[in-house]
C-alpha cells in the first residue's frame, strides 16, 4: 500500500475572481498581409472544455472554461501556488452563487488558475464574480 503524507496536508480557503479575456498587443499579417489577430488567454470559454483537442482554435493560448486570477499580484501568487488541480471551487458570487466546479490547471506567465463548470453554471457566470477554492495539495 502506498504511504502518503495525505492526513496532514492543510485545507485552505484561496479566492480569485472570474478574469476578463486579455488582448497580447500581438498582431499577426496573413498571406495576404492583412492584419488580424486572434483571441488570447482569459474569460470564460464556453465551447472550449477539458478533454477537447487543444489545437485547431482560432485562438492563442485558450484556456477552456473558467479562467480565474487574484486581483492582487501579490496574492494571486498564493493563489495560483496553493490551488491545485481536481481542487473544489465554488462561485461566492453573483447569479451562479454556490455553484461548484474543479480546478483544471494553470497558466503560467499569465498566472491564471482554471477551472471546470458545468455548462448551466457558465451562462450565469460574468467577469468578476468572486471563486474561492478549497486548496489542498501541495506539500504531499
Amino acid at each position: 500500500m502506498l504511504r502518503t503524507n495525505v492526513d496532514k496536508l492543510p485545507i485552505m480557503s484561496v479566492a480569485g475572481v472570474v478574469w476578463h479575456p486579455k488582448f497580447g498587443g500581438r498582431i499577426r499579417t496573413d498571406v495576404e498581409g492583412q492584419a488580424f489577430f486572434l483571441p488570447g488567454v482569459g474569460g470564460i470559454v464556453y465551447n472550449a472544455k477539458i478533454g477537447d483537442p487543444c489545437v485547431g482554435w482560432a485562438a492563442d493560448h485558450l484556456e477552456p472554461g473558467v479562467s480565474t486570477r487574484h486581483k492582487d499580484n501579490d496574492h494571486n501568487s498564493s493563489y495560483q501556488m496553493l490551488a491545485c488541480i481536481g481542487n473544489e471551487a465554488i462561485v461566492k458570487s453573483g447569479d451562479a452563487k454556490g455553484e461548484k466546479g474543479f480546478v483544471t490547471g494553470k497558466h503560467g506567465g499569465c498566472d491564471h488558475v482554471m477551472i471546470h463548470f458545468p455548462e448551466e453554471t457558465l451562462e450565469k457566470l460574468s467577469i468578476d464574480d468572486n471563486i474561492g477554492i478549497k486548496a489542498v495539495g501541495q506539500g504531499m
